[in-house]
């Protein structure tokens, strides 16, 4: 699914993972679809704990989903933990 022209920020199918020792792996996001306008106010609230900012590092490409792909202004600069960009360019630039 690709984000239409008037869409900032679209996620699809965000998850994150962190494996805590051999056994245990610790799901802080599960399967997110997102979107937000190119126009407007959105804020993002949550407990303790919910992935706020997993997915703020997620979305400000400074670390990568498990799965799921990110688009910034229509174009897809990650597809799970494969970045489709030059990810530090693309931060400056943008």
């Amino acid at each position: 699914m690709t984000a239409s022209a008037d869409t900032l920020l679209s996620v699809r199918d965000l998850k994150v993972d962190f494996r805590i020792d051999r056994e245990t792996t610790l799901h802080a996001l599960k399967g997110i679809d997102f979107e937000i306008p190119s126009h407007g106010t959105v804020a993002l609230v949550g407990e303790s704990g919910s992935g706020k900012s997993t997915f703020l590092l997620c979305v400000g490409l400074i670390n990568p989903p498990t799965r799921g792909s990110v688009e910034v202004g229509g174009q897809r600069v990650l597809d799970g933990p494969r970045a489709c960009v030059d990810l530090r360019r693309f931060r400056r630039e943008n």
